[in-house]
């Protein structure tokens, strides 16, 4: 068996290739090899599938081998679904990548940080931040090349961190993969989260707003832009919902959250001026939680470990969702969507469940709940496919897919340029051409209003 193709999962080959590596190889061209190694059932420290990669870099060939003789026949299932472009499982139809796509999520970067924005800040907040240019980062790290989530092979040729260059954006991710429209959701400017200070966290979102759709959608008309908005300012966000979001491409407000319920009522001039101006509000992991006060904290307490952090992403969007809809707040505002990225998808049908339950039996405690908690999820949130779930048993992800309603609330993302993004032609293979275009476009363009 050989396969090449997938992104991500590919920890234990990273330390294959790494005790492998000639000193002359570059770690860039290890990086090249990595996201090209396919699918792995992450519970296997063993090698699990044959890849035979020729390259040649710097007059250096080699090859790369990996044994597949470990595979169950369930694994192999799951490899042939998931890792191999065009196919699909018996009975079904290979996988059509070149039909357009939109991606509704992608995260561009500022080289420099504040140092970058410095263009579009005005001289007396610039003259503010004097020797502070780098923006709160988050002590626990992924355990990767760089302590960076961004992959090393995207890194532009022109320098600097990946997804800072629009051109070679647009053509190693929008070209490559046909993707029509995608959706820009700054995790960089979601540490504004981390800021105490709410002048400077707006002087940034607004700074952030600027550049993206000046050096971003300036370039390529298929860049669309979540905005982002400092929450710590209710009003002076909504003002800016109300301005810069009249703009032409502007598709969202991306909020990143504080350490307040999303529910409550402090949120409720975004929400209206979001509503007003038909922008689904976005949420997203933004690499702050449980590391600063202002940023929302993780239950249970701080974890200790980037794998914990990364593992427990789902209970953020959770506690949010659950929230929203205690609170009324989409009977206050009936015509407000959410979509809520990477946090997952599979956990949705026990928490529409157990919403629902808790409902009838203490229903008279939200009385202005008038609905199943499940129709109001349905109606008025999605979620985003990346990460993919991986189950031991494929159908599992297709009865999830099934529970969850994903013909209506699913939106595929590739999370580019982040080590586990997910390829749409290795992504959701065992799709029905019908839930396919859904999933992977009309979704989207529902939510976001987009051709």
């Amino acid at each position: 068996m050989t396969r090449t193709g997938r992104a991500g999962q590919t920890s234990w080959a990273a330390a294959a290739i790494g005790a492998l590596r000639p000193a002359a190889i570059s770690a860039r061209l290890l990086s090249v090899v990595v996201m090209n190694v396919s699918f792995l059932a992450p519970s296997h420290p063993r090698p699990l599938i044959h890849v035979n990669i020729p390259l040649t870099a710097g007059g250096i060939k080699f090859d790369i081998r990996l044994s597949t003789k470990f595979l169950s026949k369930q694994e192999e299932q799951m490899l042939d679904i998931i890792a191999s472009p065009g196919t699909s499982p018996p009975g079904g139809k290979p996988a059509r990548a070149r039909e357009p796509i939109i991606d509704a999520d992608v995260h561009p970067w500022v080289n420099g940080d504040i140092a970058g924005l410095k263009n579009y800040l005005s001289r007396s907040w610039w003259e503010h931040f004097d020797g502070r240019h780098v923006l709160p980062n988050q002590w626990l790290r992924p355990p990767l090349a760089r302590a960076s989530s961004n992959r090393i092979d995207a890194m532009p040729p022109s320098g600097g961190e990946p997804g800072s260059d629009a051109l070679f954006m647009k053509e190693e991710h929008l070209d490559k993969h046909n993707i029509a429209h995608a959706v820009l959701s700054s995790i960089q400017a979601g540490k504004l989260a981390a800021l105490p200070n709410a002048g400077e966290a707006l002087a940034l979102a607004r700074a952030f707003n600027e550049f993206f759709y000046s050096e971003f959608l300036g370039v390529d008309p298929r860049y669309k832009l979540a905005m982002v908005v400092a929450a710590h300012d209710p009003a002076a966000s909504a003002a800016e919902i109300r301005d810069f979001g009249r703009k032409p491409g502007v598709v969202a407000v991306f909020m990143p959250l504080l350490n307040i319920m999303m529910g409550n009522r402090h949120y409720y001039p975004i929400f209206q001026a979001a509503e007003e101006m038909g922008l689904p509000m976005l949420i997203h992991p933004t690499g702050t939680e449980g590391g600063f006060p202002t940023s929302v904290h993780f239950a249970g307490g701080t974890p200790s470990t980037y794998i914990e952090r990364h593992t427990a992403f789902p209970q953020i969007g959770i506690s949010a969702i659950n929230s929203l809809i205690f609170e009324g707040v989409f009977l206050r505002f009936p015509k407000l969507k959410l979509l809520a990225a990477e946090f997952g998808f599979s956990w949705l049908p026990h928490f529409l469940w157990r919403m629902d339950q808790n409902w009838h039996q203490f229903r008279k405690e939200v009385p202005w709940v008038k609905n199943l908690p499940s129709e109001t999820v349905l109606q008025h949130v999605r979620f985003t496919s990346q990460p993919i779930e991986e189950p031991e048993k494929p159908e599992y992800l297709m009865q999830i897919l099934d529970m969850i309603h994903a013909e209506q609330t699913l939106l595929f993302s590739t999370d580019y340029p982040h080590w586990d993004n997910d390829f749409p032609q290795h992504t959701l293979t065992r799709l029905s051409p019908e839930m396919r275009r859904r999933i992977f476009h009309d979704n989207a363009a529902e939510l976001f209003r987009l051709s």
